[in-house]
C-alpha cells in the first residue's frame, strides 16, 4: 500500500509540472515517443522489447541497455488496472522501483512522450506533445564540380519525421523540364540532411535553371530556384599547309572554330619546336560557332630555311594548341657570278646559297629578256660549263631546294 501511495504522490506532482519548467539534469532527459519502436536520446536508445507472460501478467517493455530504468506496460493485479510503469531494473517481470506509473487501456504508449531524466536520483516523468510529421523542409544549395556538360546539385533537406523523397527539378528556365532523384533519397528522421546528385549532358556555355524538391505524406516543398553556367569549350584549331614562301617570308595559315566563345588566335613560329615568335592572326578574335580560316603573312626569315609553325586558339573555355607544321623558304639568289672562256667553252662560276640543293643556269642574247633555261652542260659545285657557240650571251643562275 505504502508503494502505491509514493507512486500516486509523484504522479500528482509531476502532471502539476508546466512543460516549460525546467527540470534537475534536463541536458540528460531521454524521450520515449508514443507508438515507436525504439526512440533515441542524450542518454542511449530505449528498445521496444517485446511482451512476456510471467504469473499471469502480461508485459509488453522497452529497456534501455546499461541503465537501472525500464519502461514497461502492465496489468497491475494489485489494483486491477493496466498502467505503464518506470522502473529502476532492467529484469524482466519486476524488481527495483517503480518510479512512475500512468493508467491506460492501451498497450501502446501514451499518446505524447515519455520524459525521463536519468540523471536524477528520484527521476522526473512527465508527457510532452508527441512528434507529428509535417511537410519536409527543403533548402537550395550552390551546384558544384560545373564542367562543360555537367555538375552536381546540392541541396539540404529535413524529413520532418515522415519518409521523403527527394529529387532536382533542372532546365533552360524556370519551368525546368527535368528532374533527377537524390542519392541518399528517401529520406527519413528529423535532422537536416545534405543532399546531391550529379548529372552529365548538359550543354556547354549554357545557363540552367534547377531547384531540390522534397515530398512527403505531409505535403510537398520546393527549394528556391538557382542558376548556373556550364563552362564553355575551348576553340578548336587545325595548322593548315603555309603558302606564299618566299626566300624571306611566307603566309602562315590555320582553320578555327570559336565554338561560341570569343577566341584569340595566334602563330608560333620559329626554326625549332621551341618556336620563339608570335604573331596574331588578321582574323582575330574569332567567334561563331563555324570553321573560320585564319592567316598570317610574315617576313625577315632566312632563305633557304626550315620553320617550324603552329596555332593557338585562346578563349574563356580554356587553350588549344595546333600540330606542328614546317615549311623551307627559297634559297637565297646567288652572288658573285662569273663568266669565262676560251674560245671553245664557256664556264659560269658564283657563291654558294644556304639552303640550295642544285642551280639553273638561264641565258640570252639580250641581257633584259628571253632567258632560257640552258639543259645541256655540266655542274661542278659552283660552276656550269657548256660549249660555247660563239654568240655573245649574258647569263644568270637560281639557286633551287
Amino acid at each position: 500500500m505504502f508503494k502505491k501511495f509514493f507512486i500516486t504522490v509523484l504522479y500528482a506532482v509531476l502532471l502539476l509540472i508546466p512543460s516549460s519548467t525546467a527540470f534537475a539534469g534536463e541536458g540528460d532527459m531521454v524521450t520515449v515517443t508514443g507508438g515507436a519502436t525504439t526512440a533515441t536520446g542524450a542518454n542511449g536508445d530505449y528498445y521496444y522489447a517485446g511482451s512476456t507472460n510471467v504469473g499471469g501478467i502480461v508485459r509488453d517493455y522497452y529497456d534501455k541497455p546499461a541503465s537501472v530504468y525500464r519502461i514497461e506496460f502492465r496489468y497491475n493485479s494489485q489494483y486491477a488496472v493496466s498502467e505503464w510503469e518506470v522502473w529502476e531494473s532492467t529484469a524482466l517481470g519486476g524488481g527495483g522501483t517503480v518510479r512512475f506509473y500512468h493508467t491506460s487501456t492501451s498497450v501502446a504508449i501514451p499518446t505524447g512522450a515519455w520524459l525521463l531524466d536519468v540523471a536524477s536520483g528520484s527521476p522526473y516523468v512527465t508527457f510532452t506533445p508527441a512528434p507529428t510529421a509535417t511537410a519536409p523542409t527543403a533548402t537550395t544549395n550552390a551546384a558544384s564540380g560545373i564542367g562543360t556538360s555537367g555538375a552536381t546539385f546540392n541541396g539540404t533537406v529535413n524529413a520532418n519525421l515522415a519518409s521523403t523523397t527527394v529529387t532536382f527539378q533542372y532546365g533552360l528556365t524556370t519551368s525546368y523540364g527535368s528532374s533527377v532523384t537524390a542519392d541518399q533519397s528517401p529520406l527519413t528522421g528529423s535532422t537536416a540532411t545534405a543532399v546531391s546528385k550529379a548529372v552529365t549532358s548538359l550543354t556547354p556555355n549554357t545557363l540552367y535553371h534547377y531547384r531540390v524538391v522534397g515530398v512527403n505524406s505531409a505535403g510537398t516543398t520546393n527549394g528556391s530556384d538557382m542558376s548556373f553556367t556550364t563552362n564553355p569549350l575551348p576553340p578548336s584549331v587545325a595548322t593548315d599547309i603555309a603558302s606564299g614562301i618566299t626566300s624571306a617570308g611566307a603566309t602562315l595559315n590555320g582553320t578555327v572554330n570559336a565554338n561560341g566563345v570569343s577566341s584569340t588566335v595566334t602563330f608560333e613560329y620559329g626554326l625549332t619546336t621551341s618556336y620563339g615568335t608570335s604573331v596574331t592572326a588578321d582574323q582575330s578574335p574569332v567567334t561563331g560557332s563555324a570553321d573560320t580560316p585564319v592567316s598570317k603573312n610574315i617576313s625577315g626569315l632566312g632563305s633557304g630555311s626550315t620553320y617550324h609553325y603552329r596555332i593557338i586558339g585562346v578563349s574563356d573555355g580554356g587553350t588549344t594548341t595546333g600540330f606542328d607544321k614546317t615549311f623551307t623558304t627559297a634559297p637565297g639568289i646567288p652572288v658573285n657570278v662569273a663568266v669565262s672562256g676560251d674560245g671553245s667553252e664557256v664556264t659560269v662560276t658564283w657563291e654558294a646559297v644556304t639552303g640550295a640543293t642544285s642551280y639553273n643556269v638561264y641565258s640570252s642574247e639580250d641581257p633584259y629578256s628571253g632567258f632560257t633555261l640552258n639543259t645541256s652542260g655540266s655542274f661542278n659545285g659552283t660552276s656550269w660549263t657548256a660549249s660555247y657557240s660563239g654568240n655573245k650571251l649574258f647569263y644568270y643562275v637560281v639557286a633551287v631546294n
